[in-house]
């Protein structure tokens, strides 16, 4: 289509007019630099400041997940899973559809959103000292981040009567 038809058809819709050049837009690379440095330095305080959070959920999850961090680039989700080591969990779950594929894993980083008012949850429960809270908010968030990342969850019951539980 030629640039006057165009013009001519948008003009008919009643749309703004089309200029046939592209315009390119510059972002200084020191503005991308520092929303960057901002966001790791956000994740290191984060970091070090739920250390002991991270680790009881960890503990919680009784070494199903490698580490526990947070992730400042999520937006909507609470909380993610990302691998670590030799199989991706693209991998996984290609390989768990072959036969004889029992004990195919991959090791997992459980990443949590620090601006998420799910995440201040679990921090208050954490502070106030409720283990049990805790011990199943880790459970959840484990089991939601199975389900974004497109794995099956072990027990799909146990799930959906904590989510009850929860609720109540």
């Amino acid at each position: 289509m030629s640039a006057r038809k165009a013009r001519t058809e948008a003009a008919a819709a009643g749309a703004a007019p089309v200029d046939s050049e592209e315009k390119d837009v510059k972002i200084p690379v020191e503005a991308v630099d520092d929303t960057e440095a901002n966001e790791a330095e956000a994740a290191e305080a984060a970091e070090s400041e739920n250390k002991d959070l991270f680790e009881e959920i960890k503990k919680d999850l009784n070494g199903k997940v490698k580490e526990v961090k947070v992730n400042p680039t999520l937006q909507e989700h609470p909380v993610t899973l990302s691998a670590e080591g030799g199989i991706s969990m693209e991998m996984e779950k290609v390989l768990r559809r072959m036969p004889n594929a029992e004990g195919v894993e991959s090791t997992k980083v459980l990443e949590l959103n620090p601006n998420h008012t799910v995440f201040a949850a679990l921090k208050a429960a954490h502070a106030a000292g409720d283990t049990d809270k805790v011990a199943k908010y880790a459970e959840l968030l484990y089991d939601q981040a199975l389900l974004i990342a497109g794995l099956p969850i072990e027990d799909p019951v146990a799930y959906a009567q904590l989510v009850c539980g929860l609720m109540q």
